[in-house]
C-alpha cells in the first residue's frame, strides 16, 4: 500500500479516526455506502480519499488499522 505520510494527510486521516470513534452517526456512514459523501467535509488529497474509498473493513477496529496504514505505509 502506498504512503501518504504529509502533514495534512496525517491531520485529516488522525481527525477521521477521532470522528469516528466519537461520533455513531459518522461511524455508521464511514463503514458504509454513504462513506464519500462524509469524506467529502475533509479537505483530502484524490490520492488519498481514493485510499480511504478503497478500504474494506467489516468494523471500526479495522477501518482504523487500515487508515493507520495508509499514512505508515
Amino acid at each position: 500500500m502506498l504512503s501518504y505520510n504529509t502533514p495534512t494527510a496525517r491531520t485529516q486521516i488522525n481527525a477521521i479516526a477521532t470522528r469516528s470513534l466519537l461520533d455513531e452517526d459518522f461511524k455508521a456512514e464511514i463503514l458504509t455506502g454513504t462513506r464519500s459523501k462524509r469524506l467529502q467535509e475533509y479537505p483530502l488529497p484524490a490520492t488519498v480519499h481514493q485510499a480511504v474509498m478503497d478500504i474494506n473493513a467489516e468494523n471500526l477496529n479495522q477501518f482504523i488499522l487500515k487508515l493507520h496504514q495508509i499514512i505508515t505505509g
